[in-house]
């Protein structure tokens, strides 16, 4: 991608922002010479077709509820077979 093509893109995804979605024309290369026989795309242009943005992410109040539980009843589980490992030992 020429490197002023690449400048015009403001957002990346990831866990903090929701990435421009691009429309990407140029040569699909299925093994490609210039990059060593991996398969590529050599674009030509690039048109942004929605801009991305910030955004944030939020856990669900029952998803939280639910780990507290499991946390809760693996730290049970874990005592009562401590406690059967160290009686077994005597």
């Amino acid at each position: 991608m020429p490197l002023n093509d690449a400048q015009r893109i403001r957002f990346f995804g990831d866990y903090k922002h929701i990435g421009d979605q691009l429309q990407v024309t140029g040569v699909f290369n299925r093994a490609c010479v210039e990059h060593g026989g991996d398969v590529d795309i050599h674009s030509a242009s690039i048109a942004i077709v929605t801009a991305g943005y910030a955004t944030t992410e939020t856990v669900p109040f029952p998803k939280i509820v639910i780990g507290l539980v499991l946390v809760f009843l693996a730290s049970v589980f874990g005592l009562i077979y401590y406690q059967v490992i160290k009686k077994s030992d005597g």
